[in-house]
């Protein structure tokens, strides 16, 4: 977490997640990338997350209604400053490494505007990885503009 111009905007949706946020932002800290923003976007909890996440995080937001994580999200876009996004959840501790690889792969194939990162559980059982492969790996890529991407809740 940073002052001057983040390289990240790390956007985290909640809702009443507190105990979650107490571990994720402990992963954070021991994040060996630290020009990043954090967003935490409260989705109208009844619990006292928000103010917990005031203490850690560079911005705050509420929701005026629970409108789920897909809407948080697209409102934490709204006031990124970074040119990336990094997505994830509050109950998610990444690995020291994560916000570099995910950088490393924007700056190494300038020509994608979306990677992908999995649960190693899941992967394993799909047989999709190999277990040397930590954290987050290109997945996908698109040729639109990152302005262009936006996360949205749908039914399936």
């Amino acid at each position: 977490m940073t002052e001057a111009r983040p390289q990240i905007s790390i956007i985290i949706p909640e809702y009443n997640a507190k105990d979650y946020l107490v571990q994720s932002i402990l992963a954070f800290k021991k994040s060996e990338q630290k020009k990043f923003e954090l967003i935490i976007v409260d989705d109208n909890s009844t619990d006292d997350s928000p103010e917990f996440a005031q203490q850690y995080a560079d911005v705050v937001l509420k929701m005026e209604k629970n409108s789920g994580p897909g809407k948080a999200r697209n409102r934490g876009v709204q006031a990124s400053r970074a040119s990336i996004i990094l997505f994830l959840d509050a109950d998610v501790r990444i690995y020291p490494d994560t916000i570099s690889k995910v950088l490393a792969a924007f700056q190494e194939n300038p020509e994608i505007s979306a990677v992908f990162g999995s649960y190693f559980s899941f992967i394993k059982k799909m047989g999709l990885l190999s277990l040397s492969l930590r954290s987050f790996t290109i997945g996908f890529t698109y040729s639109t503009a990152r302005s262009h991407l936006y996360c949205s809740q749908r039914s399936i």
